[in-house]
């Protein structure tokens, strides 16, 4: 394999990595907004058809928390791509001079420029992991919140707040 084939290579496996990487965030950003949309629908029914107060669905606002910071975290990571997609023009242009004309200052600048671009990539690949967790947390806070929501005794929802065995003044009369 010639340099020329090399170079081929590693710049259509970059182009590949970053149209990937950029797939996975389009679709984290989907599929945190359909979770905020499905959970306001669904507890627009809840509290429609009277099975839930509207005080006990704001106590559903944590999860949205959840999906929304996923989507921020997102959009920073997408940032932090287009910024590496720049180091990654600016270090192979270094490189190209450095193997033209070698210097000692030539080598510490595509250093430097390598050990950013690793940074970037590192911290952009824990921002995508994160995303991901706060999709799960946002659904681990969602079903313990529609639990704690769903299974207390609501008055608005006909049952009584008065413990077991206890008669109601209403009861009385």
């Amino acid at each position: 394999m010639t340099k020329d084939d090399l170079v081929a290579w590693a710049s259509q496996a970059n182009e590949n990595a970053t149209k990937t990487a950029l797939e996975i965030l389009r679709t984290l950003i989907l599929v945190h907004g359909g979770a905020i949309i499905a959970m306001l629908s669904f507890v627009g029914g809840l509290v429609g058809s009277g099975k839930l107060a509207g005080s006990e669905a704001a106590a559903l606002s944590n999860p949205l928390m959840y999906f929304g910071w996923g989507i921020v975290i997102t959009i920073i990571t997408m940032i932090l791509g287009y910024f590496t997609d720049g180091l990654v023009v600016i270090h192979s242009f270094e490189l190209a001079n450095v193997e033209a004309r070698p210097t000692e200052f030539g080598n510490q600048v595509v250093a430097r420029l390598t050990w950013t671009k690793r940074i970037i990539h590192t911290v952009g690949i824990g921002l995508t992991i994160l995303s991901l967790l706060s999709f799960l947390g946002g659904i681990y806070a969602l079903r313990s919140a529609l639990d704690a929501a769903l299974t207390r005794p609501s008055i608005s929802a006909g049952a009584s707040a008065m413990p077991a065995g206890k008669k109601s003044a209403t009861h009385l009369k």
